[in-house]
């Protein structure tokens, strides 16, 4: 996958992502919440800059495993920081109800498909 089809796809994602989060914090059920969404949303497409520049580099390392390495680990670290992202805000905000983790799945599960599309391109590559 070319940089500049990576950039543009994250744009795209990302836009409808933030107008997908401004929808959803426009309901009743969900306001109060803007937070964990937003930081997550940070979260993931920093996540998603860093691992397409190590799944460049890895590609072009003589270690053939390098990229299945890279792959599972940034799933491991992925998933302990999204845990530890919903533990924290979830001990020190104590959200009144439990629709708060609803937008956070919402964009892990966004940038969870966009992470596959592109490292698979790579992989492929």
């Amino acid at each position: 996958m070319q940089s500049s089809s990576f950039y543009t796809l994250l744009v795209l994602l990302s836009m409808v992502v933030a107008i997908a989060l401004l929808g959803i914090h426009s309901l009743e059920a969900y306001k109060g919440f803007e937070l964990l969404s937003w930081l997550s949303y940070l979260f993931f497409v920093s996540f998603s800059l860093i691992i397409f520049q190590f799944a460049k580099r890895s590609i072009q390392s003589e270690d053939k495993n390098k990229f299945s390495q890279l792959f599972m680990g940034a799933t491991v670290v992925k998933m302990l920081i999204s845990l530890l992202l919903v533990l924290v805000y979830f001990f020190v905000v104590k959200p009144e109800n439990k629709y708060f983790i609803l937008p956070f799945f919402f964009v892990y599960i966004c940038y969870t498909i966009f992470e596959v599309y592109f490292m698979s391109k790579i992989g492929k590559g």
